[in-house]
Parts: C-alpha cells; sequence; structure tokens
C-alpha cells in the first residue's frame, strides 16, 4: 500500500531505521538524514548530514546514533534531532572500515556494526567498545538485528552456504 509521495526526494539509501514509539521512518536522502512519519508519510524533517554520518539509528533520547569516518579514524556520534547538531561521542580504537550493517537494541542501549575487527558492540551512552567479535566466517554477519533477550541475529556466507547464526552480546557466545 502505497502511503505517500516524498516530495523533493530523488534519491535515497537502503540503510534505514525505525522509531516504533514514535512511527518515525530515518534514511539518508538526497535532502539529508530525512525522517518521514510512518503515519501518513510525510517529511517531519530533512537535516543535512556534513559528516557522511552512516549506520543511523534512533537512540533511547530524542537522537540518533552512527558513525562516520573523520579521515584517520572511526567516531562513534549522536545527532540531537531537535537542533541537528552531532556530538561526538567517541573513536572507535582499531576500526579501519566497516559495513554499515548495523542494529540497535533500545533495552541495552547497544550497537552493532560489522568492522574489520569482526562484529563490534558499541554502548551508545558514551560510545566505548563494550566487545570485538573477532573476525572469522561467523562474526561476519550480515542483516544484524537484535531480539529482546540480548542476542544479536545474522546470516554469514560459509562457502556456498548460507549460514544464520546469533551473537549473545552479554557474554560473547555464538
Amino acid at each position: 500500500m502505497d502511503i505517500a509521495t516524498l516530495p523533493g526526494v530523488t534519491s535515497a539509501s537502503s540503510a534505514t531505521a525505525f522509531d516504533v514509539i514514535n512511527n518515525r521512518y530515518v534514511i539518508r536522502t538526497n535532502l539529508g538524514i530525512t525522517i518521514i512519519s510512518a503515519i501518513d508519510g510525510s517529511i517531519l524533517d530533512a537535516f543535512s548530514n556534513p559528516l557522511n554520518a552512516l549506520g543511523l539509528h534512533f537512540g533511547c533520547e530524542n537522537n540518533l546514533v552512527g558513525v562516520y569516518w573523520n579521515g584517520n579514524e572511526e567516531i562513534f556520534t549522536s545527532m540531537d534531532l531537535s537542533t541537528g547538531s552531532f556530538t561526538d561521542l567517541n573513536v572507535l580504537p582499531g576500526v579501519l572500515f566497516l559495513n554499515p550493517n548495523t542494529a540497535f537494541d533500545k533495552t541495552t542501549n547497544r550497537y552493532a556494526i560489522s568492522t574489520n575487527l569482526g562484529v563490534t558492540i558499541v554502548d551508545a551512552t558514551d560510545g566505548s567498545i563494550i566487545h570485538n567479535h573477532p573476525e572469522d566466517s561467523t562474526s561476519r554477519l550480515l542483516g544484524l538485528q537484535f531480539d529482546c533477550y540480548n542476542q544479536l541475529y545474522g546470516m554469514y556466507y560459509k562457502g556456498q552456504e548460507l549460514m544464520f547464526a546469533s551473537i549473545n552480546i552479554k557474554t560473547g557466545a555464538m
């Protein structure tokens, strides 16, 4: 069912996030970071994205969390949705590249992202790395999603087979 035409939007990324409490959908478009009402499809706001932040998710406050490359290192950042301003929370040490394949768990305020270190779990309150699940075939998870029991799910290729796997983010067990 079509909900609405998005005036002025001519291009969009495939990475999105959803705010289930306020029925908001976020996507990077040619307008910038675009917030859309899931009720009527209206564009609620569009913010410039000078940092080219990726992997955006609605945080536990009125903010978005994500990452960006500053030319030397990967930075975990937060964007205040009332002002559109970014606040850098922390450097992600050792992260040299990432796949903007991310998930966010509002229950534990944990952010997961696929990086050169494997699956990296970040505390979204201060941007510190809680755990890196080492780079091997099972840690190159695609399609990351959290459940409500501290499990992170995704898929990875083992040879020609697509495997479904999980990581317990509290214990690190796969």
